[in-house]
């Protein structure tokens, strides 16, 4: 039936004016199920994209971030997938518990109204029978926009009434959760609205914030399709990071080429894509300019001291086995190794580690004959 608006009951007209005006929510919709969905899809959001960024932020900035961290980083992108996911899901589920300021319901009034000028229609619910929503799609053939219209239809009475314009799907949830309305049937409603209370729509409560409760949904299995976008987000992540490696790692050599770099891209460097033999050769041309010894009179070389130009060739051979300019750079390791012993005042025990580890070596005579030479001198001479 439709009633002028100054008919209504006091409280009844109260609550209409309420929602139509917005007065209890400053957005453009009226909750009419009690939660806080809203919140809990911004806060889940924020954190899932904040744990999704900073995983990519580490694979830009950090290096040498090897297998370890690739489980860590594959666990975080999960988890921030999923959180994303359960928080879109929670936004979508908000917004579908929304209805437009003009309609309003109880167990047992449905009501709608357009603006305080028009007509109120407003139906017991126990007198609705033959219910059902209707979804029409519509094209606008200049623009090409198409959008859907959800369209409530019941029979109360004698008249057919049709609501559009609203979101008549959940209303009309409602309505049978709440008032038991069959779907399309001529049955009368099974829930409040058929009980023998006194009918508590002119006391009206606070805007469905009462009467309007639902069972929360259960939420949906996130898991699977987190696990899965999330462990490709984590891979991206990681072999982004190791790309970058590589790529840095290769620049660093090829800007400042020295042993340093070299030996830290030979030993980190996460595929060796320029591991050549040009590379090879320019670590060994490095290695020969940069551990030759010079003139001074200290014995110090060029560029490094002996036991640092000793380290440096033997990571060589321990990062580069099968190089075929090992022997050369066996032949360098035997020279540095006499110069360190040199700089060290020829201890005995030095030049017998020396000969243990270069029995043929080109300072082995030397090395013989210094330690003949040694145990001859009596113990006290020494």
């Amino acid at each position: 039936m439709k009633l002028p608006f100054s008919d209504l009951p006091v409280p009844v007209r109260d609550e209409l004016l309420a929602a139509l005006r917005g007065e209890r929510s400053k957005t453009c919709h009226v909750r009419i199920y009690k939660d806080l969905l809203w919140h809990k899809a911004v806060a889940l959001l924020g954190l899932g994209g904040l744990l999704i960024a900073g995983v990519l932020a580490v694979a830009v900035v950090e290096r040498g971030l090897y297998v370890g961290w690739a489980g860590l980083m594959i666990g975080v992108s999960i988890l921030g997938t999923w959180l994303i996911l359960t928080g879109k899901y929670l936004l979508h589920l908000h917004h579908h518990r929304l209805v437009p300021r003009s309609v309003v319901a109880t167990p047992h009034i449905a009501a709608y109204m357009k603006s305080e000028d028009d007509l109120v229609e407003i139906y017991p619910v126990a007198d609705i029978r033959k219910a059902t929503v209707t979804i029409y799609e519509h094209r606008n053939k200049k623009t090409g926009h198409t959008w859907r219209e959800k369209r409530l239809t019941f029979r109360a009475g004698s008249d057919v009434v049709s609501w559009s314009s609203i979101e008549g799907d959940l209303l009309f949830d409602y309505l049978q959760r709440t008032a038991g309305l069959e779907p399309d049937s001529d049955a009368p409603p099974r829930g409040l609205a058929a009980s023998s209370e006194q009918d508590a729509s002119a006391a009206w409560p606070a805007l469905l914030s009462e009467t309007a409760r639902r069972p929360a949904s259960p939420l949906p299995r996130r898991w699977p399709l987190a696990m899965k976008l999330g462990l490709l987000v984590g891979l991206f992540a990681w072999l982004s990071q190791m790309i970058l490696t590589e790529r840095e790692l290769w620049q660093n050599v090829n800007d400042y080429s020295t042993v340093y770099h070299c030996q830290r891209y030979a030993s980190r460097a996460p595929f060796g894509w320029y591991k050549d033999k040009a590379f090879d050769e320019q670590w060994v041309r490095l290695l020969f300019t940069e551990t030759h010894p010079g003139s001074d009179p200290s014995g110090r070389s060029s560029k490094m001291l002996p036991w640092e130009a000793k380290a440096a060739i033997e990571a060589y051979l321990r990062l580069m086995p099968t190089s075929p300019l090992r022997p050369d750079v066996v032949g360098l390791h035997d020279d540095i190794s006499w110069a360190c012993i040199e700089s060290n005042g020829r201890r005995p025990h030095d030049i017998a580690r020396y000969l243990d580890e270069f029995p043929a070596g080109h300072h082995a005579t030397e090395a013989r004959s210094l330690i003949t030479t040694a145990e001859s001198v009596p113990a006290d001479n020494r």
